[in-house]
C-alpha cells in the first residue's frame, strides 16, 4: 500500500502523519459532494449532514469540516448574514427553507471568493456598520460556539 506523507504546521507545532492513498481517496470521495467549492457540490447532502447535529448552534455546525468542508469563519459569518439567520439559533430551529438558504449563501460567498481569488465584500465581518442596511453601530460581535468559540458578527 502506498502512503502519502504530509506535514502540518500549526502555532509553532509540527505534526507528521502518514496516510495511505486509499484512506486519502476515501475521505476525498466522502467529502467532495459536501465541499463548499467542489464542482460535485450537492446542497441536499449538505443539509442532511447539518441536520445530523440538529441540537447544535448553526454557527458551530457550518464550521464542522466533516459536514460542510471548506467553510471558514468569514464564509460562516457572511453566509448567515445573507441568509438572515441569527448565529445563536440551533439547526433544529431552522425551517427547511432557512437551512437551504444558509447552505446556498455560504456556497455563493465561497464561490465568489474562489472565482475572484479574494473575499467578496464583507457586509458584517469585522465591520461596525452593516453594509446591507447601512445602520451605524448595528453590527454585533461576540464569541459564539461550543465546538469552536469563534468571533461572530451579525
Amino acid at each position: 500500500t502506498s502512503c502519502v506523507k504530509f506535514v502540518m504546521v500549526c502555532y509553532d507545532t509540527t505534526v507528521n502523519r502518514s496516510v495511505t492513498t486509499r484512506v486519502a481517496r476515501s475521505k476525498q470521495q466522502r467529502l467532495q459532494k459536501l465541499d463548499v467549492c467542489s464542482e460535485f457540490f450537492n446542497p441536499s447532502l449538505v443539509k442532511e449532514a447539518l441536520l445530523q447535529r440538529s441540537k447544535c448552534l448553526i454557527s458551530d455546525v457550518v464550521l464542522d469540516q466533516n459536514k460542510f468542508p471548506g467553510v471558514g469563519n468569514i464564509i460562516k459569518v457572511e453566509g448567515l448574514h445573507m441568509a438572515k439567520i441569527h448565529p445563536k439559533r440551533t439547526v433544529q430551529s431552522l425551517t427547511d427553507s432557512e437551512l437551504a438558504s444558509v447552505v446556498l449563501q455560504c456556497r455563493r460567498y465561497a464561490m465568489g471568493w474562489l472565482k475572484n481569488g479574494r473575499a467578496p465584500v464583507k457586509k458584517v465581518y469585522n465591520e461596525t456598520t452593516c453594509k446591507t442596511c447601512h445602520t451605524f453601530g448595528s453590527v454585533r460581535m461576540v464569541k459564539i460556539g461550543n465546538d469552536l468559540s469563534r468571533v461572530t458578527f451579525w
